[in-house]
């Protein structure tokens, strides 16, 4: 369809106060210039419109009324001419040139308010076809008077006209939406009374107006949401050929195969969302958003859901926009629970370059909830600004920023994780989360992390760091049966699975490249009352120089004291193992197969073992630097270079040594909180041995084992 055009013939009437006057009368002019108005008359006759409401030959008939105004722009100035009545419009500033000052192009626009004026306007023909923009130009000459203006005006907005055709919606009303998949754009009114009714058949004829702005966007979609007994229902269909060309009408019919769930909402206590595709997640994070102290929604993926990426471009970094933003916030966490049902959301984009920017993640903060069964595939995440001195990038996980919450059966894939700051506050960055505190509850349990971190201190495969709270309750968050791979890069204290723990860390293990001062295959520090237990790693793990950079393991790169209390936050590393010989340091300290520095009172290596290096000869079989102040007797590390070296291994004399762990562990007084807690009992009955006499050892549980052998 050709663009329709009208012309309007704009006729200056009188001009008043805007005469030529020289110093002496200046102040009298000045009182003068509003005592008689502008006035144009705008003269509209039978004019070519989209075929809409009630029309004589495809011609509508427009008439001024009241609120009506036209905006003329010149030279950069925008004036208004209101109506009054008839043709008659009239500008009451002041201002108004008599002559064009320069060449150039005058522009013309109705309705006159920003935008064009154009609010959603929807559901019949009649609502429509009201509210048409139009805009007009022309060149005009330096010099040129403002009289007699003559401009030719062409509609700017698209209508689409939707037909919805499917008898399982007969005598329904529902709300018909035309949006993008990120956001409702023009939706049927929502009030009950005035819902669209579908007639007898399952017909349904609606009408969308939409701005010459909103024409340019891609990849529209149609919506229709109901209430079917308790619960609400949300269909849609793509319109991924529909592209919107200005005053054109574009007629859309779809049927029930056209039409696909998108989404529905148990409205039993609490509310949850179940999401089929992007719509429906992002319907979610609307709902859950809205108050997220009292409006507790619960999310469950119905199927796999792809995040849309149309326009998004990437340089160096990464995305320079994202299609994501957090739900829960610094100051407020997301309450409810994640069921992912097995399923997997791809591309997840999340990019916030602003000073101080933290809390980002699929949720920003989490407390108190269960997010398990699912996997974020092909997420990346960009935060903070390299000349950020405040250090943004605070707190970075692709699941949760911060949380205290339960993780099972998480997993991300094939994901990319940035830290663009450098200011002293910069870190905190974890593969699933990016600071864990412990509670009820306050857990990862068999959960994984597969892509690249590039953070800044305390980053982690899994975790960033793993908080403890000590006091009349004694709280300790957990990692236990996960695993990381790809590489994990950070300034200071980087770990395969955490970047920093004072809590417990179980049974994990690390296939991923380790790079930054401060690093270890499992956790790169341990602070008080921490435990790793039963961890493996398998990654390459590479020291940097920095200025406390004191040391680099195959499973702890530093045991650290942050407490002055000598007894009862003791810290154990046991039944660990590292299997690679590419532990090194860029230091004058060595590296260490197990730990590489220890400078702690009451804590020790018990049960592990290690492969001797090759790669760097200073390599210490048990801890790379042991100041005086540090105790470790009673460890038992054992080394090997070759397979050969497995079967004098006593496996006998390594349950010995973690025998002895717990036995330090229940003796101190006060006990340590990791017994006083009862999880050293989760322990008892498991020990080392070989399930094949080529293989290394194993440490596992078996039935019937009331103590370690």
């Amino acid at each position: 369809m050709k663009k329709n055009l009208l012309l309007l013939v704009l006729a200056l009437i009188g001009m008043g106060g805007f005469t030529a006057c020289n110093n002496e009368d200046e102040l009298l002019v000045q009182e003068q210039t509003n005592t008689k108005p502008v006035v144009i008359r705008a003269t509209i006759g039978n004019v070519s419109r989209l075929a809409l409401g009630d029309s004589e030959g495809g011609k509508t008939k427009l008439t001024w009324g009241p609120g009506d105004a036209f905006a003329l722009t010149i030279g950069g100035n925008s004036y208004t001419f209101n109506w009054v009545s008839g043709n008659d419009f009239e500008y009451n500033g002041s201002g108004f040139p008599e002559t064009f000052e320069t060449a150039g192009p005058i522009t013309a626009t109705y309705p006159a308010t920003a935008a064009g004026g154009l609010s959603v306007q929807s559901g019949t023909k009649a609502n429509v076809g009201n509210y048409m923009q139009m805009t007009a130009s022309k060149e005009v000459t330096a010099g040129q008077p403002t009289t007699d203006l003559n401009l030719s005006f062409e509609h700017q907005t698209s209508v689409v006209e939707i037909t919805l055709d499917n008898n399982q919606y007969a005598n329904l009303k529902a709300v018909v939406e035309l949006r993008t998949q990120a956001e409702a754009m023009y939706s049927t009114p929502t009030e009950d009374a005035q819902k669209v009714q579908f007639n007898g058949s399952g017909k349904l004829t609606v009408y969308f107006a939409v701005s010459p702005t909103d024409a340019e966007v891609s990849g529209w979609y149609i919506g229709l949401s109901y209430v079917s007994g308790d619960d609400t229902y949300y269909d849609a269909a793509p319109l991924s050929d529909l592209k919107l060309d200005a005053s054109k009408m574009y007629k859309v019919s779809k049927g029930s195969s056209d039409l696909k769930m998108a989404y529905k909402i148990d409205d039993a206590a609490p509310s949850t969302v179940v999401a089929y595709n992007a719509i429906g997640l992002y319907k979610w994070r609307e709902m859950a958003t809205e108050d997220l102290t009292n409006n507790v929604i619960n999310l469950k993926l119905g199927d796999n859901i792809t995040l849309p990426t149309e326009g998004i471009t990437s340089d160096s970094d990464g995305p320079v926009k994202g299609n994501w933003t957090p739900v829960g916030n610094s100051t407020t966490p997301y309450y409810g629970s994640i069921d992912g049902n097995n399923k997997i959301i791809s591309n997840m984009y999340i990019v916030n370059k602003t000073n101080g920017a933290t809390h980002q993640g699929f949720l920003g903060n989490s407390y108190e909830v269960t997010i398990k069964n699912i996997t974020f595939d092909g997420a990346k995440i960009v935060v903070g600004k390299a000349d950020d001195a405040i250090g943004g990038g605070k707190y970075v996980g692709v699941i949760s920023g911060l949380s205290r919450a339960n993780f099972e059966n998480c997993h991300v894939t094939g994901s990319t994780l940035k830290c663009l700051a450098n200011g002293a506050d910069s870190g905190i960055m974890g593969g699933l989360v990016g600071s864990l505190s412990p509670g009820e509850p306050g857990k990862i349990t068999n959960s994984s992390f597969n892509g690249t971190i590039d953070g800044r201190s305390r980053v982690g495969g899994i975790v960033g760091e793993l908080t403890s709270s000590i006091g009349y309750y004694n709280y300790f968050a957990s990692v236990t049966n996960c695993t990381a791979q790809g590489t994990i890069e950070g300034i200071d204290v980087v770990g395969g699975i955490a970047g920093w723990s004072e809590s417990y860390i179980e049974e994990c293990t690390n296939n991923a490249i380790v790079n930054g001062a401060n690093s270890g295959g499992i956790v790169g520090v341990m602070d008080a009352y921490a435990c790793t237990i039963g961890c493996t790693n398998n990654g390459e793990i590479t020291g940097e120089t920095y200025a406390d950079a004191y040391g680099t393991g195959g499973i702890v790169g530093q045991i650290f004291n942050s407490t002055t209390s000598a007894v009862g936050s003791e810290i154990y590393v046991i039944a660990c193992r590292n299997l690679t010989d590419k532990v090194t340091l860029n230091s004058s300290r060595k590296p260490g197969g197990i730990v590489g520095y220890q400078n702690r009172l009451l804590s020790g290596v018990y049960g592990s073992y290690t492969v001797k290096s090759t790669v760097d000869k200073s390599f210490s079989g048990c801890v790379g630097a042991n100041p005086s102040t540090a105790t470790n007797e009673g460890n038992k590390v054992f080394e090997s270079v070759t397979d050969d070296d497995l079967i004098p291994v006593t496996v006998g004399v390594m349950n010995a040594a973690i025998g002895n762990a717990f036995t330090a562990m229940n003796s101190t007084s006060p006990k340590s909180p990791y017994v006083s807690s009862g999880n050293y009992n989760t322990y008892k009955d498991y020990c080392w041995t070989f399930l094949a006499s080529d293989s290394w050892p194993v440490f596992f549980k078996k039935a019937g084992l009331s103590s370690v052998p």
